[in-house]
């Protein structure tokens, strides 16, 4: 019944997945042109995967389409050259991982400190409640003696001044499973909300630079 449902090719379960890999890359694209969108934030964000030279060259139109715009999901696949860039953005993989710094302090003390800050405020420990407006992120530490010097040299480079002295560097990671991300459905909503712009990326901004100040 369930294949009959939600046939297992790419018109059932192809879908879904696509959509969820259509939404990771827009969320990646909102985090690659946030300083953009809002340059008076308190920090800085290095993405794990960085874009391109030829697609950091178009961070400005990117913001202008994802932010000014608020293109939806018919205008992004609908359009040609929009989807032929997506294809190419980030990872095959629907996981987007993250650094935050702050801009009044690079070091790597207070980056590591930062970010654990930031993911304990958006966790929470087994048997408390849950608040309706929580959002979730998870995290890993990526260590010298683990991960070699090309590695932590290649991501250090965008966060610290001297990259080859640091150990260790915090990461954010988000999970996008959510096919329905960019177009949510609430009952007592008359149309439809994105939650990467509408509800995840505001909170996380908030908690960032009330951690910044």
């Amino acid at each position: 019944m369930s294949h009959q449902t939600i046939r297992p090719d790419q018109r059932g379960y192809g879908h879904i997945i696509n959509q969820s890999m259509l939404n990771s890359k827009l969320f990646y694209l909102y985090l690659a042109t946030l300083d953009i969108a809002f340059p008076d934030d308190l920090f800085n964000l290095a993405l794990l995967t960085p874009l391109t030279k030829e697609q950091e060259a178009q961070r400005q139109s990117i913001a202008e389409v994802l932010w000014k715009r608020q293109a939806s999901k018919l205008d992004l696949l609908n359009h040609r050259e929009i989807t032929s860039f997506l294809r190419q953005v980030s990872g095959d993989q629907n996981i987007v991982d993250y650094v935050f710094s702050d801009k009044k302090d690079r070091s790597p003390e207070r980056t590591l400190q930062l970010n654990n800050d930031l993911f304990e405020k958006l966790s929470v420990p087994p048997g408390q409640p849950v608040a309706p407006d929580q959002i979730f992120v998870s995290m890993t530490t990526f260590n010298r003696d683990d991960y070699g010097n090309d590695f932590m040299d290649a991501l250090g480079q965008r966060l610290f001044d001297h990259p080859e002295q640091v150990d260790a560097i915090p990461c954010i990671r988000s999970v996008i499973l959510d096919p329905w991300a960019i177009y949510t459905h609430e009952y007592d909503q008359m149309g439809m909300f994105n939650f990467f712009t509408d509800i995840f990326i505001p909170k996380l901004r908030k908690e960032v630079n009330l951690l910044c100040k």
